[in-house]
């Protein structure tokens, strides 16, 4: 299972989802989207932004579950 730990770094950085929406240009809804665990996918360049914004590394923002 693919999660998306995105409510975890904005609590860490003190962001709102608005917030990180003006700072990135990603759509507030597309952040909302990644924060409920509803996204489907991840652009890179959202990966990109995200991760200059919060101060990261990819595998801080996308962590991998095995499920048997």
């Amino acid at each position: 299972m693919i999660e998306i730990r995105l409510q975890e770094l904005l609590k860490r950085e003190c962001y709102s989802c608005r917030a990180l929406s003006r700072i990135t240009g990603i759509p507030y809804s597309t952040l909302l989207r990644m924060k409920n665990g509803t996204a489907q996918y991840i652009q890179y360049d959202h990966l990109e932004r995200l991760c200059k914004a919060l101060h990261c590394e990819p595998d801080d923002l996308i962590a991998f579950t095995r499920t048997e």
